[in-house]
């Protein structure tokens, strides 16, 4: 067996020993680095004037507190500093912190939502960066345009719901169309009595004749042969007026009168020259009624006032329409109003967030300036806040547009459309259905406008097939006159002579008529008979549709509850988190950023849970509008 020489064995070994040494200084310098950088002022979370962790985002734990409890109560149920009264309830105006509106003062401009407040502003001012390892110039002109993508807001013009309803109720174009709807129908009421009404005639007439006589009328009207020798024709003369007075008219049974007196002044040749004539002129009356008393067409008080009947339910049909129109629009604006309430909360919240994003960023810059924080973090702070102004912005375009909405359905003026917004005075609250399915869709056909004014068009149908089958009948009248006449030398003596009576007459008669094939009445009837199985079709067609919107609102409700429910623990649990992670940032064991984090997914946890709130209120609308009940809940009404 070879052994190694001395020198070998001690090269291998000093060869071990090196390999060992710099592998332990290498595993020592990774420690140090480690260490180095855990405790290194670079990574601390401290604030820029050595500020305590604890103290980063909220300079006291009570303030930040409070703030949140002054939201949630301007969110859900009240105001830090306001409280307006609504139509039924206290409302709370939604407003940032620290600013007061009352619907006293509705319609006044007001701070919007999204405006610094005094503290925000004064937080918000980037301060010149003097010592920063990247470009100060470009750092700050890029916070300055995060700054300036969040400021573009309008005047603001508090508002009630009431007020709501009633500029929609005063100004809506289309409700003021129906109203003349019922106007006209009122007018067509007041028509159809036109037939009954008593009219009053008056004559009068005066005539001068000259008539050439041939023989026959000559020897009867008293010519002698002395005249006849003449050669020349007589000229008969007459002198007459004829005046007549009457008041006729027609009654509901079919019957028509005639009340009439008439006088005849009668001055000729033959009275001014006769031996035999008594007076000169002659004075001739007759006073009496003359009656047509239909049996068959156009017999009863059903036919000959078809016309009123028809008139009445056509104004009852208007109502209805109006009615449908009123509560369509008041459902439009609730709903938009409740939408608008929800969204401005939301915008509130997003803009505290916003405004934390801002004091983040300018904290870092501050950290940075004083060579505490790499530029990386900066980056990340700026990152984190051009996601907040980006739902900043996005909240404020849904504003935007769903005031829009309300504003087209309460103003006439097209140039209020983006001159300014409405704040909303309002409470959400959670409302509970306590009515079953069958009692809604009873209440719904005993109220809904648009089943009652459907149910009118089947009655007003029925009255014209009445007066339409009335007309297919042949036509069958009694007539008679009635009267007494008189003759004298004078009008006065003439009427006189009447009341002994000088000269009774009467006439009676009969007129029966029937034409042959009747197809003007026949089809007449047919077609309105035709006209309403149409209208029993659509009136039941509406019926169904009810049943069935009412059913799909109920279960909207009861999903809606549920769905609030869900958004309540979401956002109790996001409020819980929130608070765990500020503990552990007030201990050092996280960073102003996660806390930040955190603080905005308790902000969309709450928008979520107004907007379930915010749908439950609207589908009690729509349910409340659909059974008809709405303008009653809102204490509106059509004055009759």
């Amino acid at each position: 067996m070879q052994t190694q020489p001395h020198s070998q064995v001690l090269s291998i070994r000093v060869a071990k020993f090196a390999r060992l040494f710099i592998f332990s200084s290498f595993a020592l310098l990774v420690v140090f680095v480690t260490l180095f950088n855990l405790v290194s002022p670079a990574n601390a979370q401290s604030s820029p004037s050595g500020v305590s962790p604890s103290t980063h985002i909220l300079q006291n734990r009570a303030d930040r507190d409070q703030r949140l409890e002054d939201r949630n109560q301007l969110l859900y149920g009240g105001s830090p500093s306001t409280n307006a009264a609504d139509t039924n309830a206290t409302s709370t105006t939604v407003v940032p912190s620290g600013s007061s509106v009352s619907e006293a003062t509705a319609g006044t401009n007001a701070a919007p939502p999204n405006a610094p407040s005094a503290q925000g502003a004064e937080n918000s001012q980037v301060m010149p960066p003097s010592a920063m390892t990247s470009n100060p110039s470009a750092m700050e002109t890029e916070f300055n345009t995060l700054v300036e993508a969040s400021e573009h807001d309008l005047p603001m013009k508090a508002i009630s719901k009431t007020q709501a309803i009633a500029r929609a109720l005063s100004q809506n174009y289309d409700i003021q169309v129906k109203s003349y709807d019922v106007e006209a129908a009122q007018a067509l009421i007041r028509q159809a009595h036109g037939p009954f009404d008593p009219v009053f005639n008056a004559e009068g007439s005066y005539e001068d004749i000259r008539d050439p006589q041939n023989t026959q009328d000559f020897i009867a009207t008293g010519g002698t042969p002395s005249q006849i020798l003449s050669g020349d024709p007589r000229i008969f003369v007459e002198n007459n007026g004829h005046y007549k007075l009457a008041l006729d008219g027609k009654i509901p049974t079919g019957m028509t009168y005639e009340f009439k007196t008439q006088m005849d002044m009668l001055s000729n040749t033959l009275d001014r020259t006769s031996p035999l004539s008594l007076f000169t002129p002659e004075y001739q009356t007759f006073t009496g009624v003359t009656v047509d008393q239909p049996f068959l067409r156009g017999f009863g008080t059903d036919v000959n006032e078809s016309e009123i009947r028809a008139a009445i339910v056509n104004k009852m049909i208007s109502r209805y329409d109006l009615e449908d129109q009123m509560l369509g629009t008041v459902s439009q604006v609730l709903q938009s109003f409740n939408q608008l309430t929800y969204l401005t909360a939301e915008l509130q919240a997003k803009r505290e967030d916003k405004d934390l994003g801002l004091k983040l960023v300018q904290d870092r810059m501050k950290s940075l300036e004083r060579g505490q924080i790499s530029s990386r973090e900066l980056n990340r702070a700026e990152s984190s806040l051009a996601e907040i102004i980006e739902d900043y912005t996005k909240a404020q375009n849904e504003v935007i547009n769903q005031q829009t909405i309300l504003q087209s359905l309460i103003s006439n003026q097209p140039t209020d459309v983006g001159q300014f917004t409405y704040l909303p005075i309002s409470t959400l609250k959670a409302p509970e259905l306590h009515a079953s399915v069958e009692d809604l869709i009873g209440e719904a056909l005993s109220h809904r406008p648009k089943y009652l004014e459907a149910r009118s068009k089947v009655e007003e149908q029925d009255i014209k097939l009445v007066y339409a089958e009335n007309q297919k009948y042949p036509q069958l009248d009694l007539k008679g006159t009635y009267g007494v006449n008189g003759l004298s030398a004078t009008f006065g003596n003439s009427y006189y002579r009447e009341t002994i009576p000088q000269g009774p007459q009467w006439t009676v008669g009969v007129l029966f008529s029937i034409p042959i094939g009747n197809n003007e009445a026949g089809g007449k009837y047919d077609e309105v008979k035709a006209r309403k199985q149409q209208a029993v079709l659509a009136m039941k067609q509406i019926e169904l549709n009810t049943d069935l919107v009412v059913r799909k609102l109920v279960a909207t409700i009861h999903s809606n509850e549920s769905r609030l429910a869900a958004m309540r623990i979401f956002a109790k649990t996001a409020r819980e988190s929130f608070d765990q992670e500020q503990t552990r940032l007030e201990k050092g064991l996280s960073s102003d950023l996660d806390v930040l984090k955190y603080r905005r997914d308790y902000t969309e946890a709450q928008a979520r849970e107004l907007a379930a709130l915010a749908d439950l209120n609207n589908a009690f609308v729509q349910l409340q509008e659909v059974t008809g009940t709405l303008l009653d809940q809102v204490h509106v009404s059509i004055i009759k």
